[in-house]
Order: structure tokens, then C-alpha cells, then sequence
């Protein structure tokens, strides 16, 4: 029977073996991601599998989030948030700059600081930022960062009344209390896991850790933000606030039905 799809849809599907050709990942490897639940089904054709867009891109992310040291297991975790409407698309970097989780250090030009942040248009700010390790490096030309959601949530607070000066040293704020939490972790670390390394295998540990202490720190933030919010409310007697706060959803509770296997 003639195929009822279009010729347009047809033009970006290949089989099993044409996106093997289209990406450089062998069919095996495919379909062993099919079968850990990292790609979906193929449409299918009869007996061939059709594959397209959606499964190019995904392989794409696969392989960038395990050059970037992901397991398999922590790369799935990822995937099933992105189906859950979490947007692993910004996480994962899908939209250049957007990423909210692990992102990587990225050098942008003094002009695109300026976009992102227009307070960063003083030279002040900019000495600020780099003395409380917002910025790590700047020259006449670009600067270093280690995080583009850090340097948004410095023009986003600027652009709606907070102080430069406030803004620049609440996110310094941020990276040295990530500091003192890594120096505890890494700590532990050394203590107990690193004498048992001739015992276990320390890079998915390392790798499912990591996942999981990003994903427990911005959690754990939110959380307080919205305790913090709520006391604010009950000290002003404010629900204008407390409304606002349930409008945006902060530090609500969500009663767990079941939990994710690590495997």
C-alpha cells in the first residue's frame, strides 16, 4: 500500500541506518538507546522504522551531555524531564545562553554583556562583578563567565529597580555559598568514597552526583525563596504578597505518588 505520508514529512525521516549514516552513532547504539528509553519509537512503515528530526536532535544531546561526563542513567533523568515539560531544552543548551542547570563557562563579548545586563555598561559594575567572581576574566574585547543565567538575573533585577551594586553582590553571594557547600561535598567525598575507589566504578557515581546535587541546590533554593517570601507575608500581613506568591507557584508542596529508579 502507497505511503500516505507526505512528501515533505518523508524528506526528513531515514531509516535505522540512514540516521546512522546522518549522525556517525551506529544502528547498535541506537537501538540500545531505544531500548534504555533515551530515543522514542520510530514511526513505523510497516516493518521499517521511520525516524526524524526529533531523534537527530536527541542523539545530538546524548552525545554532548556524555562528552560533558553524564551517564546514561543521569542522561535519561534529563530526557524525562524534558518530557515532563521542564525545559531540558534550555538545560541542555538547545538555546544558546539559556541554560539553567550545569551550564557551561562561556566567553561573550563585552557588547553581548551589555545585552544580557545593561547595568554592565558602567565600568564600576563590571569591576564589582569580577571582584565577587560573577565575571572571571575581562579584557577590551570579551569577558569570562560561568554563568549566563547569573549575568540575566542581574539585569533582570536591575532592569526592575534593584540597586547595581545590590544586584552584582546578591549573585556573588550565590557563587560563594555554592562554594562553601562544594568544599563540604567534596569533603565527604574524600573522607568516604575516594579510599573505596579500587571497589567502584567513580565515574557514573561522580556523574549521577553531580545531576543530582545540581538538580537538589536549585530545588532546595527555590523552596527557601518561597518560605522566605511567605514570612515576609505574614510579617507585613500582606495577601497581595501571598497571593502573588501562589500565582507563581513558590515553595508549593506536591504530594509524591511514586519514585524514579535510579537504575
Amino acid at each position: 500500500m502507497q505511503s500516505m505520508e507526505s512528501p515533505e514529512q518523508l524528506e526528513h525521516e531515514w531509516t535505522i541506518d540512514q540516521l546512522a549514516t546522518e549522525t556517525g552513532v551506529p544502528s547498535r547504539t541506537i537501538r540500545e538507546y531505544q531500548r534504555l528509553g533515551l530515543l522514542p519509537s520510530p514511526r513505523r512503515e510497516g516493518r521499517i522504522g521511520r525516524y526524524g528530526a526529533e531523534h537527530r536532535t536527541r542523539l545530538a544531546i546524548v552525545g554532548r551531555l556524555q562528552d560533558r561526563g553524564y551517564s546514561l542513567a543521569a542522561i535519561g533523568d534529563l530526557m524525562g524531564s524534558w518530557e515532563q515539560g521542564r525545559g531540558l531544552g534550555s538545560v541542555l543548551g538547545v538555546d544558546p545562553g539559556a541554560g539553567i542547570l550545569d551550564e557551561i563557562p562561556t566567553e561573550i563579548s563585552l557588547a553581548q554583556l551589555r545585552e544580557i545586563a545593561p547595568v554592565f555598561e558602567d565600568p564600576g559594575a563590571r569591576d564589582q562583578a569580577l571582584a565577587s567572581g560573577v565575571i572571571h576574566g575581562i579584557d577590551d574585547e570579551s569577558v569570562a563567565i560561568r554563568s549566563i543565567a547569573a549575568i540575566k538575573l542581574i539585569g533582570l533585577v536591575t532592569e526592575e529597580g534593584i540597586p547595581a551594586g545590590d544586584a552584582i553582590e546578591m549573585v556573588g553571594s550565590l557563587r560563594s555559598a555554592a562554594a562553601e557547600i562544594a568544599s563540604s561535598v567534596v569533603n565527604e567525598f574524600i573522607d568516604h568514597i575516594w579510599p573505596r575507589r579500587d571497589e567502584i566504578d567513580l565515574v557514573p557515581v561522580l556523574s549521577r552526583a553531580r545531576l543530582l546535587l545540581a538538580q537538589a541546590s536549585a530545588s532546595l533554593l527555590v523552596h527557601e525563596l518561597g518560605t522566605a517570601l511567605n514570612r515576609q507575608a505574614d510579617l507585613r500581613g500582606s495577601e497581595e504578597l501571598r497571593g502573588t506568591i501562589d500565582r507563581v507557584a513558590v515553595g508549593q508542596v506536591r504530594r509524591l505518588t511514586s519514585v524514579d529508579s535510579d537504575d
